[in-house]
């Protein structure tokens, strides 16, 4: 394999700015999916964030802590149950 077609096969190093047309020959590449775990602990970010919203709108308030703690379990449990 010629040393250009090596380079295009290599992801850019940390740090490095990423055009949109490498980014979209990235996820042709990849097939653009993500892991079944990599969904659920975004899943359970996202779950995170809403049911602090929710608890806002009801007068609780919830404290950093305790979401970053509740992200932490529902990503493990996610994680684990895919």
């Amino acid at each position: 394999m010629h040393e250009a077609e090596q380079d295009k096969q290599k992801p850019p190093a940390g740090g490095e700015n990423i055009s949109d047309g490498e980014l979209a020959d990235l996820l042709d590449r990849s097939g653009g999916h993500l892991e079944p775990k990599v969904k659920a602990g975004g899943i359970a970010g996202a779950v995170t964030v809403v049911l602090a919203y929710v608890a806002a709108q009801f007068g609780v308030d919830v404290p950093p802590e305790v979401a970053a703690a509740l992200t932490a379990i529902l990503t493990f449990l996610a994680g684990y149950l895919r």
